[in-house]
């Protein structure tokens, strides 16, 4: 099921201003850049502290999820990504031990029937609840899912299967990512 931590994510209230914070105080991120999404509508500095990958996110839109969070909870871990071999059979896996997943608009594998699936049941009017994107949506990373809020005590859950190089979309193979 779970083979690592890929990342931690941090919703912050101002990008620039707490990857200061991190280089002042703990010495991290002294080569991280903010760097802005107008897909996912989010400002991210993306760092590492030893072998975890750090993600300090801030939501463009007011209404965004990490935005919710610093209003409700102040700036503070919003999700833990944790790695996974095989993202349908970690989801099979979690929903059969009685776990729910949050619903989604990208897919979860290259399985020709979760592509059928997603291409039959995606429009360009599906919001992922994921991230908040509206239509077919391909994560830049991996294939990811989310469960639900109050699947495990602590922050937010997700599980992602990181792309081999063949996988990558087409999009993401040359340039920096769009996260």
């Amino acid at each position: 099921m779970v083979t690592g931590v890929k990342h931690i994510a941090v919703a912050v209230a101002d990008a620039d201003e707490a990857l200061g914070r991190y280089r002042k105080r703990l010495g991290a991120g002294a080569d991280a850049v903010v760097k802005e999404s107008q897909v996912t509508r989010q400002r991210t500095a993306t760092f590492m502290i030893g072998d975890v990958q750090y993600q300090l996110i801030q939501s463009l839109d007011p209404d965004g999820r990490y935005a919710k969070h610093v209003a409700e909870f102040g700036e503070s871990i919003h999700h833990i990504c944790y790695t996974v071999d095989d993202l349908k059979a970690t989801i099979q896996q979690a929903v059969a031990e009685g776990a729910q997943m949050r619903e989604q608009s990208c897919r979860i594998s290259n399985d020709p029937e979760e592509v059928a699936r997603w291409e039959a049941e995606v429009d360009e009017n599906t919001v992922c609840h994921n991230c908040g994107i509206v239509g077919s949506y391909e994560h830049p990373e991996g294939w990811v899912a989310f469960l639900e809020d109050d699947g495990v005590p602590g922050p937010g859950v997700e599980f992602m299967q990181v792309y081999r190089p063949e996988e990558v979309p087409e999009e993401y193979r040359e340039g920096p990512l769009d996260l």
